[in-house]
Order: C-alpha cells, then structure tokens, then sequence
C-alpha cells in the first residue's frame, strides 16, 4: 500500500536552507563588494605625513570622472594607451600579477587647470592652495604647467621627496584606478 505523506518541513530542514541561503547571500555581496574594492601598500615617504611607508590602503575603484580636487588617488602613472580599470580584479592584476607601477597621490589639478610652485606654495589658476596635509613648505620652482584634457595632476603630501607630476608631467586619466577609502 502506498501511503500519501504531507511534506512537511522541520526545524532541522527549515535551519539547514536558511544557513545556504544565508551563506550564498553574503558570498554574492562579497564578490559584488570586490568587483569595486581594492587594497594596496604605500611603498615609500612620499605622502607623509598622510600615509606612511608600510600603510595598506582601501581604495573604491572608480572610474576618472569621480576625481576631485584634494581627493588621494590610485593611479598606473604611465598608462597612456591603456583602457581605464573596471573592477578590483583588474586592479588586482595588473598590480600584483603583472607588477605594474602604482603610485598614490593627491590631487591638485584638473584638465584647463594653470598649476604652479612659487613661494613654497602650490597655486592652481592663481590662486594659492591652503594644503594643511602638507610636510611643510615645497622647494623651487615649478611651472606655470597647463594640465591638459585627459589628464591630471598630481602630488605627494610629502613634496620635497615626491617623484610626482612635476617630474612626469600630468598623468592620464585613463591609468586611474580609484580613490582612498581609507588607511592604516
């Protein structure tokens, strides 16, 4: 004879489904958090005292157009050709797979910007920056430097031992990965 059972879901059952959907929501929005996140080390003095040689960096990764002035970017500085980063596996290859140069820097001008060093300040169209993240007043001269479209212009917090845009000319656009989150 054959008997017509009810399903019916115990607790044990119910538990069990509950913990792999649980499971699988959180690895979905880990990998859908990764695809944007990046990590990164600061490798050397030059954005002291921000962040110091040996920090790891998070970093959103984003495209060039969510650049600002002041913003701390992450950036392949002699990335001419190349199509921007979608994702922080991208990032993940081409910096640690492929060994590509990184450089970490701030901000300080935009495509049509006129930047200058005068008087141990940074100017931007005349006007001079208050940059209170400094390591102090900036030695020499530099410019007046026309950023060009595509492009921006960069430097390190720590100016005086910063290999930045005034040694490489501003940097594409195109080799910007994305901005700081945060360090430690």
């Amino acid at each position: 004879m054959h008997e017509n059972k009810k399903f019916i879901m115990t607790e044990k059952k119910y538990n069990t489904i509950f913990s792999a959907i649980s499971i699988f929501v959180l690895l979905f929005t880990l990998a859908v958090y990764m695809m944007n996140i990046g990590f990164c080390l600061v490798d050397g003095n030059s954005m002291n005292p921000t962040m110091e040689n040996g920090d790891a960096a998070m970093i959103t990764v984003k495209g060039p157009e969510s650049v600002g002035y002041d913003d701390i970017v992450v950036l392949f500085p002699l990335d001419e050709n190349s199509a921007c980063i979608r994702n922080g596996f991208d990032f993940f290859k081409r910096s640690h797979i492929d060994k590509q140069i990184i450089f970490i820097k701030r901000v300080i001008g935009l495509p049509g910007d006129v930047i200058e060093i005068r008087d141990g300040y940074a100017w931007r169209n005349g006007e001079k920056l208050e940059c209170p993240y400094t390591n102090g007043l900036t030695n020499g001269e530099f410019g007046p430097y026309l950023v060009e479209e595509g492009k921006i212009f960069c430097l390190g917090d720590n100016r005086d031992y910063s290999a930045d845009s005034r040694s490489f000319g501003a940097f594409p656009m195109s080799g910007v990965v994305g901005k700081v989150l945060f360090y430690i």
